[in-house]
């Protein structure tokens, strides 16, 4: 496939020709000559929520009560971290418990009471959630907090730089704090990973035995005392301790499996429950770090996520939930997805945070059912955060996002059928183009896309093609059509800033903006491409296209001959927009006369514009990043009115193209953040609905000798009608055939087949199509497009009663 190229220092010759050539291609690209008179009054906006992101919200679990469980959960907005503590009781309101980011600042195990530790001020405050009460505790100079259990605080000693030391018992007595020392602990507890995990009752510890090294030791905390040893057992970063009502489980990185004892006798032989390898396992099921939890004769299994390469971005749900059976019997999975967190419950089972997806994410509970199954019963939903849109376009009331984090890769997608006013509408959310996930080169493929809506339900985009982009078209039902493979147009470099400059139904444009270098038209439907030799940009409108070059000559002409041509002097633009008689152009340098301007091709006047923004029929919309404004700035009548303030935003909302104006009507769309995009009216009355495309079979034969017996017709309006409807029309003006048109957008469709009725075939001759319908904006006369083509292969011309060919 040929490169792209840059023709240097070359330069297009400037041909200043009259307003009549000027208008004759408004004309063609579907503007009228006139100037429309008076405001069109403004239809109430739009608002369209964000998507749902396709990853759950986050939702940690950190110790369940009783009557409820402390959590943190990932707020709204544009961050992924986690929020302020809460107690999310059984009944009633959570509870806010503050923001402390200190780890381990807010603590608590197997019942109500959490401890939040206060490092400057070196207190614990034991909040009772189900009582509604506080207890102030003071540690002790020379004291380490390490959390809250029950109603005790356990806090370590080690003198500086000491390997083992001694626990204390903190607890409240109504007159004060007692201090108690934990007996039992030989020559110490060590420092490292000290407490391995427990609840309201026991902890598991890490201390030395004299003479025996390190051990787990169990601290019962109603007596400080360590009552009995787990031996056998060494301590990592990784290993952790779970307690249930009948059973302790534990398991550390070395010994690809959990160890279980009974509570009641730790002194039996613990159960060895096989778990696979840790880290790095041979399958998707084996890899990521246990982490473990019981529900009654069954330990249950989740993975941390492991880590992947960087090319690798597909959106992973979290790892299965599994149970294994105290014994030996075959493994069950008991939820698909779960977060990285397993709480056990007071009184038997345990919360964890899963589901299938985001749409039936929650906090559940795993017990013992009746019948030895795992019962899984929901504690509280956990709703889905919205997703991101990175880029806009709306065309014909059909909005095209950009969606970096809706699917499992970043995808492109659609929403058809908005409207504004008094029976509004948001239309229905569809994905039309996104990587399978079976290729890691395609993974990025619409990470970075700024998709161009095309009037007749389709979107291109210049995509990332493992390195090199590639223009592709989406339509509405889904299908993606490589268009670089199809007409054979040069690719180049991704990542070089080119991108889908302008498109308009059947052709596109693509390049790099601003650069005096080749651009490139697409032809879509019928496959072909054209370069653009030395152009700093160029637009598309209808069968109009326009284009500037380095010397700042703008000009246009009409497709598919590029005849008509029309010049003016403009400048070197980095941004060139064409809608219907308007067109604009943003100069790549802002010292230029008109650094934003337009230009009306049906009077030969040129406008100088206040800032840069996306044309519509008769206005612009603008953002000002710095205000936060979004502005609308009308010039249809020919001089420029004052821009108007439609919304200042709280927030700027993040999005690469924030605003978008629909060629195709008087309404623009913007992002006001957190995913949420507005359409609303421009007030801009909009042009009558004209012809600016169409691909209409010039004849037909109907003979049962034919390869095709269908005559077809498409066509591209300047903006959407309703009630459309196809006639054909014989040499005497008379109506043989109504054809109803298959709509979408603004285009319709249509066929033929020769019949006059269900056994007759038309007379052969000249046949006159007539395309007619009533503005769906209710703006401006009905639409009226006509054209003619011959039929052959019917019956023969008979001289009919009114001296015209029959039918």
């Amino acid at each position: 496939m040929t490169g792209r190229h840059s023709p240097g220092s070359r330069r297009r010759r400037f041909i200043r020709t009259g307003i009549a050539t000027a208008a004759a291609l408004a004309v063609a690209g579907g503007a009228v000559p006139f100037l429309l008179q008076g405001a069109q009054a403004e239809a109430a906006p739009v608002t369209i929520d964000a998507p749902d992101r396709y990853l759950p919200r986050g939702n940690a679990l950190y110790a369940a009560g009783p009557d409820g469980q402390l959590e943190r959960t990932e707020p709204d907005g544009s961050g992924t971290g986690l929020g302020r503590y809460r107690w999310v009781p059984t009944d009633g309101d959570p509870v806010d418990l503050g923001s402390q980011e200190q780890a381990g600042a807010v603590t608590g195990a197997g019942s109500n009471t959490v401890g939040i530790y206060d490092e400057a001020a070196r207190t614990v405050t034991l909040k009772d959630l189900k009582a509604g009460t506080s207890t102030e505790i003071t540690v002790p100079d020379g004291q380490k907090y390490l959390g809250t259990y029950g109603t005790a605080v356990l806090t370590g000693v080690w003198a500086a730089g000491a390997e083992r030391g001694e626990l204390h018992i903190l607890r409240a007595d109504g007159s004060g704090t007692t201090d108690t020392p934990v007996a039992g602990l030989d020559a110490g507890a060590i420092a490292g990973h000290t407490v391995q995990g427990g609840d309201a009752r026991t902890l598991a510890v890490y201390y030395f035995v004299e003479g025996h090294g390190p051990s787990l030791g169990l601290l019962d905390l109603e007596s400080a005392k360590i009552t009995a040893s787990l031996g056998g057992v060494s301590v990592d970063a990784d290993s952790m301790a779970v307690f249930s009502p009948d059973h302790i489980a534990f398991y550390n990185d070395d010994m690809y499996g959990v160890r279980v004892w009974d509570r009641s006798d730790v002194t039996k032989e613990p159960v060895y429950v096989k778990v696979g390898m840790s880290a790095f396992g041979d399958t998707e099921e084996t890899k990521g770090k246990p982490v473990i939890g019981l529900s009654g004769d069954y330990v249950l299994l989740t993975r941390k996520p492991v880590w992947v390469p960087e090319s690798d971005i597909r959106v992973r749900l979290g790892n299965p939930l599994y149970a294994y059976p105290l014994d030996g019997g075959a493994r069950s999975t008991v939820l698909a997805h779960v977060q990285s967190q397993i709480v056990q419950a007071p009184g038997g089972g345990a919360l964890v945070t899963g589901g299938t997806g985001a749409a039936d994410w929650a906090v559940r509970k795993v017990a013992p059912g009746a019948d030895g199954a795992h019962a899984v019963t929901a504690v509280h939903g956990v709703p889905a955060k919205a997703g991101k849109v990175a880029s806009l376009s709306l065309a014909a009331s059909r909005l095209t996002t950009a969606e970096p984090d809706s699917r499992p890769l970043p995808a492109v997608a659609q929403r058809g059928g908005i409207t504004v006013g008094t029976t509004p509408s948001t239309g229905t959310w569809r994905a039309v183009a996104e990587p399978d996930g079976s290729d890691a080169a395609q993974f990025k493929r619409y990470a970075d896309v700024r998709p161009v809506g095309t009037g007749d339900g389709r979107s291109v985009v210049l995509a990332d093609n493992a390195g090199n982009d590639v223009l592709e078209s989406a339509d509405a039902d889904g299908k993606v059509t490589d268009l670089t493979k199809l007409t054979g147009a040069p690719t180049g470099p991704w990542g070089d800033g080119s991108k889908v400059l302008s498109a308009s139904g059947r052709y596109a444009v693509y390049g790099r903006p601003g650069a005096e270098e080749d651009k490139y038209l697409v032809d879509q439907d019928a496959p072909s491409y054209r370069v653009l030799e030395g152009m700093t940009n160029a637009a598309v409108w209808g069968t109009a296209l326009w284009t500037v070059d380095g010397a700042g000559n703008l000009e246009g002409r009409d497709l598919p001959t590029a005849s008509g041509t029309a010049t003016v002097s403009a400048c070197a633009a980095k941004d060139l927009q064409a809608v219907g008689r308007w067109v604009y152009w943003e100069c790549s340098s802002p010292y230029e006369t008109d650094p934003v301007g337009v230009y009306d091709a049906a009077t030969g006047t040129r406008m100088t514009l206040p800032r840069p923004g996306k044309l519509g029929d008769g206005y612009v919309v603008s953002y000002d990043s710095t205000t936060r404004r979004v502005e609308v700035t009308d010039f249809h009548t020919g001089t420029v009115a004052e821009p108007r303030t439609v919304e200042e935003l709280p927030a700027d909302p993040g999005v690469k193209d924030p605003v978008g104006a629909d060629p195709y009507g008087g309404t623009f769309a913007y992002a006001v953040g957190d995913g949420r995009v507005r359409v609303a009216d421009s007030g801009v009355p909009t042009s009558p609905a004209t012809k600016i495309q169409s691909r209409v079979e010039s004849s037909v034969d109907v003979s049962a000798n034919s390869v095709d017996r269908t005559w077809s017709a498409s066509w591209l309006l300047s903006k959407p009608v309703t009630g459309a409807k196809a006639e054909i029309l014989n040499k005497a003006g008379r109506v043989v055939r109504t054809l109803t048109p298959t709509r979408r957008d603004a285009s319709f469709a249509t066929t033929w087949d020769g019949k006059v009725s269900d056994t007759r075939y038309a007379t052969d001759g000249t046949y006159t199509w007539r395309l007619t319908g009533t503005p769906a904006d209710g703006q401006g006369p009905a639409l009226s497009a006509t054209g003619t083509f011959t039929l052959t292969g019917g019956t023969r011309p008979y001289h009919d009663l009114n001296g015209g060919a029959g039918a």
